[in-house]
């Protein structure tokens, strides 16, 4: 009877123990059935991680192209300059910049109809803090002026080395430093010309409310030193820059220009 009795136990326990095992093969066929609590739970995590990086990669995307979109502009302005001592011009300033690199030509008119131009092309490198510049000016006469160098950002401001090349041909060297301020900049400039004779430049830049305000000191190779005080502001699409030089023989002549921006996008 105990023998019965096992035997059905042990059958029972068979049984149950296969159809626990068959169940479990037919969840698995299908996916596991339904997930537990910890497994919704670890899925639903994995897809808000999912999401977040997804949006993440998408507000990088938005804010590279808005800073693309900044860089990569066009501006034109145009406006005239008077001098205290009558004689007058009018000006044209084309300005395409893209990342890295800024393009500029400027065009003016004197009073007598005779024009002359100015193109430069700047390039940064934001890796590498460095850049490069160009420029020539061609003068009414047809004569022109050539510069190109390098510069390189510091912690402090940026550094730059290069040379100028004059109407008649002479070559200087010309190093700069510009130095940032709490309040603006300090720029100081040594042209150092074929002969070994020098010239140098202190300039002291101070922002203001309106735009800026600038003093230029130029002492040349004997000596003597002329001035220059130059204010700058700005009234929505308009500047105006006044600017008083005084030459070393203590004469002087003020300049006044004003531009607007016709154009920008």
């Amino acid at each position: 009877m105990i023998t019965a009795r096992l035997l059905l136990k042990s059958c029972l326990v068979a049984a149950l123990t296969l159809a626990v095992s068959a169940e479990l093969s037919a969840r698995g066929a299908h996916g596991g059935g339904r997930p537990s609590g910890a497994g919704r739970d670890g899925a639903r995590n994995s897809g808000e991680r999912a999401g977040a990086e997804r949006r993440e990669k998408a507000g990088e995307a938005r804010e590279k192209a808005r800073r693309n979109r900044e860089d990569a502009r066009e501006r034109e302005a145009s406006g005239s300059v008077e001098s205290s001592t009558g004689k007058s011009a009018t000006w044209n300033s084309r300005t395409e910049r893209e990342p890295g690199k800024t393009d500029r030509t400027t065009t003016w008119t004197g009073s007598d109809g005779k024009t002359g131009t100015h193109t430069s092309t700047n390039t940064y490198d934001k890796s590498t803090g460095t850049g490069t510049h160009t420029g020539t000016t061609t003068l009414p006469d047809g004569r022109t002026v050539s510069s190109q160098g390098t510069f390189t950002k510091t912690d402090t401001g940026a550094t730059y080395s290069g040379t100028r090349t004059g109407p008649s041909g002479n070559t200087q060297t010309v190093n700069g430093t510009m130095t940032k301020t709490d309040t603006g900049a300090t720029v100081s400039r040594t042209v150092t010309g074929e002969n070994g004779r020098t010239t140098t430049a202190e300039k002291t830049i101070t922002k203001t409310d309106t735009g800026r305000t600038s003093n230029t000191i130029v002492t040349g190779p004997d000596g003597a030193s002329a001035t220059a005080q130059s204010t700058v502001t700005r009234d929505g699409a308009t500047l105006t820059r006044t600017t008083d030089i005084t030459r070393p023989d203590g004469t002087g002549v003020t300049r006044t220009s004003t531009g607007t921006v016709t154009s920008s996008k």
